[in-house]
């Protein structure tokens, strides 16, 4: 992945933030009793942020090439 393309840039941030909300939500889980929903639901979040931002980098990377 080519990092100085700066159409990219937001998102790896978005990226970013998908592995901080899922690492926030396995920490939560571990320290706190969270009701399964709400463990779930940061986990699709965080996942779906980091898989929807690599699909758009992969298609900005196909569309310089």
């Amino acid at each position: 992945m080519n990092r100085d393309n700066p159409a990219a840039k937001p998102y790896y941030r978005l990226m970013a933030l998908g592995l901080i909300i899922l690492s926030i939500s396995q920490l939560a889980v571990y320290l706190m009793n969270l009701n399964h929903l709400i463990a779930g639901l940061g986990m699709g979040v965080g996942i779906g942020l980091e898989l929807g931002s690599l699909y758009k980098i992969s298609r900005l990377k196909k569309d310089i090439k």
